[in-house]
């Protein structure tokens, strides 16, 4: 599935001798933002979903859900302003998004970028613990233009590397109203630790707004 606005090639032949008459006209088409869900194995004060999930799911619809997000990420290309709904409940999944799966940004007035939206239930309602022995909840991998919202990180591996969410390369992404949980983290960070090339948060940064 590939929504925003796309760029197409189109070969031009002559009628008469079926000959290229040029290299190609490019036009421009918009496909519509594709909405994806993902639940637990409750239905119990969903908001989003209707059915459990399962990753035999397509995930198109709230009657459809899937059980993971690597799972979902895995089976689509997703793009600015396509949403993934994570309905309330627990997950036990640490999960990685690529530059396969980005937003964008447009460029005709007004301005503005195009995310690719993770939205939760609410930071006490959707709960994510990181998968055993994993050193993130959330990697975002050269993945540009990404938002998070109202989801709970939880990750107590017991190793003073281990991060909530972990952003190497690519542009601007935004955490909004997520809580970050990392009883692994010995001493107050104090502020995210961020270079030019990555950025990484814990349980010190838990009022992420």
């Amino acid at each position: 599935t590939v929504t925003g606005v796309q760029t197409c090639a189109l070969p031009i032949f002559c009628s008469s001798d079926n000959k290229l008459a040029s290299q190609a006209t490019i036009f421009s088409y918009t496909v519509q933002p594709v909405s994806y869900y993902v639940n637990d194995n409750s239905i119990t004060g969903d908001i989003y979903a209707t059915a459990i999930g399962n990753d035999a799911n397509d995930g198109l619809s709230a009657a459809k859900p899937k059980a993971t997000v690597q799972n979902l990420i895995n089976s689509y290309q997703m793009l600015g302003s396509d949403t993934i709904y994570i309905d309330n409940g627990s997950y036990t999944e640490s999960f990685t998004i690529t530059n396969n799966d980005n937003g964008s940004i447009v460029t005709s007035t007004p301005f503005r970028a195009n995310y690719l939206v993770l939205k939760g239930a609410g930071n006490t309602k959707t709960l994510f613990t990181a998968a055993a022995s994993s050193k993130f909840n959330l990697f975002i991998n050269r993945a540009e233009y990404i938002w998070i919202e109202g989801i709970n990180f939880s990750n107590s591996n017991s190793t003073d590397s281990s991060f909530n969410i972990v952003k190497e390369y690519g542009n601007s992404s935004v955490i909004k109203s997520c809580k970050l949980t990392n009883t692994s983290v010995t001493s107050p960070v104090g502020k995210p630790s961020v270079d030019r090339k990555s950025t990484r948060l814990n349980s010190s940064h838990s009022s992420v707004s």
